[in-house]
């Protein structure tokens, strides 16, 4: 299936090992494919798939370039999800595989949780007792009488009070 770059039609095109490229802006190129909702696309090939994939990949279409301020919220994005599901881990394995519960471990995954908070809170430019404060004013909003899962569904701190 022929291919052209979009914003260099009449480029030549080189192959590489993620496919064609336009030779001017290096773009990789994807044939344009028609799928219709009642037809789903079949893929019969997992390289075609992974080439096909990147016609809705904004980061492999335009190449992804990070501000220093966004390589540092995804840095402690990318932590903290990794910090969570270690955590998650030990809990999993303990309630379902038979583990004894490991606090010591515990506490450890809970302080590089908090490292990558931290972080986070550097990479927003607010202090964490700020951070602790606004979610203490958001719970007592929330739960002014201690939780109850009718205050849970109600959610009154997200509500546009405004007239």
């Amino acid at each position: 299936m022929p291919v052209a770059c979009s914003k260099h039609p009449q480029s030549k095109v080189w192959e590489s090992s993620s496919g064609p490229r336009c030779y001017i802006c290096g773009d990789v190129l994807v044939p344009k494919i028609a799928v219709t909702a009642r037809e789903p696309m079949r893929v019969h090939h997992l390289d075609t798939f992974q080439r096909l994939s990147q016609r809705t990949s904004v980061a492999w279409q335009n190449g992804l370039v990070l501000t220093p301020e966004q390589a540092h919220l995804l840095h402690a994005a990318m932590g903290l999800a990794g910090e969570s599901c270690e955590f998650v881990e030990h809990i999993k394995k303990h309630l379902f595989q038979g583990h004894p519960l490991d606090k010591a471990k515990l506490r450890e995954e809970c302080g590089d949780i908090m490292w990558y908070v931290a972080d986070a809170a550097k990479a927003l430019d607010a202090l964490l007792s700020d951070v602790a404060s606004e979610n203490e004013a958001k719970l007592q909003k929330r739960y002014p009488d201690g939780f109850s899962t009718e205050a849970s569904v109600a959610r009154v701190d997200t509500k546009d009070t405004s007239p």
